[in-house]
């Protein structure tokens, strides 16, 4: 459960969540004209703080990262399974995330100590990793287990259905929490949520991606992009034929050589041209096999 939003911005004012149904509205006042609407209230930032705030990317192009807010910090109060956290994170050092206030020792949580300011971080990947444990079951290491591979449930993923985002197209449909997001993302991520077998679709998309690159590989060949490697056909059809050429030569070798020069091998001794164990009566070896070449 989030309590509160705040931020070191002076005009930001802060955030009061309670349990049950919140309604963010924008206050209006009685002279208020139509044209006074309740849009660009900042109902929309306040979702993408809450992102930001539980782990979501900070690339050069954030709005965290902009001139206006980049030495500015946002703070999250939250509750979860009984423990009160408050966290902090700026745009100035995104990859960290700075416990303001919190009960000491929480399993999952890495806490390092911020050579220039003294306070206290986990790294954002830790957080992330931490969240998904707390929040929806995801094991805290996921080496040696399913999760340990692509296309497999994400915290960031599921929790981006219960803060949709209007930019991102989180409304157009009801499986996809944005518009560009790929099919195996919402079937593994929502069949997780519902309490499916998640790795059904996660067998399929990995025969999808096989086919895939069989696809790509027959177009290779097609378009003779192996050329460089393995040679063109006309490159490699004289080599054909001297291979074949040769082979024709060594066959009428042998052939005439059949009955001239027989091999023969007797067992614990290497080939020789003359039988060297003994015979029997009727001539033949007792322990040798003949081999007529």
């Amino acid at each position: 459960m989030i309590i509160a939003i705040e931020s070191s911005i002076s005009t930001f004012k802060t955030v009061q969540f309670h349990r049950g149904l919140n309604i963010v509205l924008a206050d209006t006042h009685p002279s208020s004209t139509d044209k006074q609407t309740r849009n660009s209230a900042g109902k929309t930032s306040l979702v993408d703080i809450i992102h930001f705030l539980l782990g979501s990317d900070c690339d050069q192009d954030s709005l965290f990262r902009s001139a206006r807010l980049l030495e500015h910090s946002f703070y999250c109060t939250f509750e979860i399974e009984g423990d009160v956290f408050k966290v902090g994170r700026s745009g100035a050092d995104p990859s960290k995330i700075f416990l303001i206030d919190s009960k000491p020792g929480i399993d999952g949580l890495s806490v390092r100590l911020d050579k220039n300011t003294g306070r206290e971080y986990v790294s954002n990947t830790n957080w992330r990793v931490f969240l998904g444990h707390r929040m929806f079951g995801l094991p805290l290491s996921l080496r040696g287990t399913p999760y340990d591979e692509s296309f497999t449930p994400t915290f960031r993923s599921m929790f981006s259905y219960f803060a949709r985002r209007r930019d991102a197209g989180g409304f157009i449909r009801a499986e996809q929490q944005a518009e560009k997001q790929q099919r195996w993302d919402w079937q593994v991520n929502l069949s997780y949520l519902l309490g499916l077998d998640w790795q059904i679709p996660f067998e399929f998309q990995r025969i999808r991606t096989r086919e895939r690159t069989l696809d790509e590989l027959r177009k290779a060949a097609k378009s003779g992009a192996f050329g460089e490697m393995l040679g063109t056909v006309a490159e490699l059809r004289p080599q054909v034929t001297i291979a074949e050429t040769k082979t024709r030569k060594l066959r009428e070798q042998l052939s005439r050589s059949r009955y001239s020069n027989p091999i023969v091998i007797c067992h614990g001794e290497r080939p020789s041209l003359k039988p060297r164990c003994k015979r029997s009566r009727n001539g033949r070896c007792r322990c040798m096999k003949r081999l007529n070449i």
